[in-house]
């Protein structure tokens, strides 16, 4: 039996979940064709809100695509939900093939998925997928498959979820063999198939410690998060979806081999990145042999994330001997009100325990990244010079991520919003908004600006007067900051193409500035 898993994502080429589904069905006799679609939209406005939405020729190949498959899969974050209701509009108009919806929004709201697709995967899909592929291709019923829900003669079916995968040593690596593989082409605006050298040309690209973009592999050891945000998905499934075990972790060993293979399959690859929620969540003991097997069998460069709970001077100590070069943290905010919102109890001394932890020590490192949420709706103007103020404290260098706070279905901030009357229409106030752009407003602006590490301290303290704050924190200044954000942003990136020049790498300058100016915009 054959199925097509199309994912709406990111810019790069790393979709671990249909990857990972991939390879699995492949191992256990069935056939599977993977279709990437970062990119190929056209952004219309509706109602004052950006709206995504595939073009013709491109709907039209991801129909062709699908003429020869039993099953379409479809698995998509809450910010894709336009496009895959596209797709899922036209795919069934041009056949009668059933659609599945599958991923973390799918899975966080089954009852509107299933509205619009035949079937819906909810929670982890190798298992549950395999049973149905193998159900439908023997002829037998199969609206008893746990994980599913099925619309079957005008009714729903909700099965129960099965518990989730123990052993994720017995799941195989993720599918890079790349035949019968197609991803949309910025270039010739197509969807083309996967090739080798087409494959090395859109690996994400991250810094090494001398600055030039490299090639970057992402891996996780893991599967869940340990912490409890109310901003986060995580805790919905954690909380309401398993009731136990949610955190897994892959051996060593695993992780290893794993590396080892696509290491000598793309020798591009130059830094490793481990994209597990918290890569330090791990015991010391596994941490210190994944270092000592990293080091001996690896040999990379890497990045990792960690929280300010889980960061100690030894695990650090291990993976830094091990080649890592790049942490990021979440902090999220500096005011204790809105951290008690977002379930984050860790006071401002420990976040600034765990920087001068990153930023002491005898081994090279890129500036660490902390991540910070603003637009909160519960947020007063107090709460955001709070977070000024320890963004501020923060030991230089460093760089500052910045998130728009977005009410994900079903998290505990989407439960307040919608209990205080702050949320009513899902649609446009969170399927529609963006999370990776944060709304013009003057303190807003501050906090961008302070992630520069570029200006005294000083600068900032008479700019975060409470004068100019009550001058300028109004909706009427809101449009001109965000210009002037987009506008600072602009000479940011062009200040980096200029170092670029200078240090000689004018390979990978022409390569990302030619794939940006014809890549169409994402989120």
């Amino acid at each position: 039996m054959k199925i097509a898993l199309i994912c709406p994502s990111p810019p790069d080429l790393y979709a671990p979940g249909v990857r990972t589904l991939s390879a699995y069905l492949k191992k256990n006799h069935h056939q599977a064709r993977l279709i990437l679609l970062a990119g190929g939209t056209e952004r219309l406005r509706f109602g004052g809100r950006f709206v995504y939405s595939y073009q013709r020729h491109i709907i039209d190949q991801v129909i062709e695509l699908t003429r020869d498959v039993d099953l379409i899969g479809l698995s998509f974050m809450t910010q894709y939900f336009d496009r895959a209701l596209q797709l899922t509009k036209e795919l069934k108009q041009a056949s009668r093939k059933p659609v599945v919806w599958g991923g973390i929004h799918p899975t966080l709201c089954p009852e509107e998925g299933i509205a619009y697709a035949d079937m819906v995967c909810v929670g982890e899909g190798e298992e549950a997928l395999l049973e149905l592929m193998n159900r439908m291709e023997q002829g037998t019923d199969y609206f008893s498959t746990r994980n599913f829900w099925f619309r079957k003669n005008g009714q729903v079916v909700r099965n129960e979820v099965r518990p989730l995968v123990e052993g994720l040593d017995t799941l195989p690596f993720q599918d890079y063999e790349l035949g019968d593989q197609y991803v949309y082409d910025p270039l010739k605006d197509s969807i083309v198939p996967l090739t080798e050298k087409m494959f090395e040309a859109l690996f994400s690209l991250a810094p090494d410690l001398d600055g030039r973009l490299k090639p970057c592999y992402n891996i996780m050891t893991s599967r869940g998060c340990p912490m409890n945000c109310a901003f986060c998905a995580s805790s919905v499934l954690k909380n309401k979806l398993y009731s136990h075990k949610y955190v897994r972790y892959r051996s060593v060993e695993n992780v290893m081999q794993e590396l080892e293979q696509i290491k000598a399959r793309f020798p591009s690859i130059r830094i490793i990145q481990f994209f597990d929620d918290i890569l330090f969540s791990q015991s010391k003991e596994y941490i210190e042999q994944l270092s000592l097997e990293y080091k001996r069998r690896i040999g990379l460069p890497f990045y990792a994330q960690a929280s300010v709970t889980t960061l100690t001077d030894e695990k650090l100590e291990y993976l830094l001997d091990a080649g890592l070069i790049w942490v990021e943290i979440g902090i999220q905010s500096g005011s204790d009100r809105i951290n008690a919102i977002y379930r984050r109890t860790v006071s401002n001394s420990k976040v600034l325990e765990a920087a001068n932890k990153l930023n002491c020590h005898k081994h090279k490192m890129l500036s660490p990244c902390y991540h910070v949420i603003l637009d909160n709706p519960w947020e007063t103007n107090e709460d955001v010079l709070s977070t000024l103020d320890l963004i501020l404290s923060l030991p230089r260098p460093y760089w500052i991520k910045l998130s728009s706070l977005c009410l994900f279905p079903k998290t505990g901030v989407y439960e307040k919003a919608k209990q205080e009357g702050l949320l009513t229409n899902d649609l446009e106030q969170v399927y529609r908004k963006p999370f990776v752009y944060v709304a013009g407003s003057y303190l807003n602006y501050l906090v961008y600006l302070a992630g520069f590490c570029y200006f005294p301290r000083s600068f900032f303290r008479i700019l975060a007067s409470s004068r100019l704050v009550r001058l300028f924190q109004r909706d009427s200044s809101n449009l001109y900051f965000a210009r002037l954000y987009k506008l600072t942003e602009v000479v940011r990136k062009g200040g980096r193409a200029v170092r670029a020049l200078l240090r000689g790498d004018f390979g990978r300058l022409a390569q990302r500035i030619e794939f940006l100016m014809r890549a169409r915009t994402n989120w």
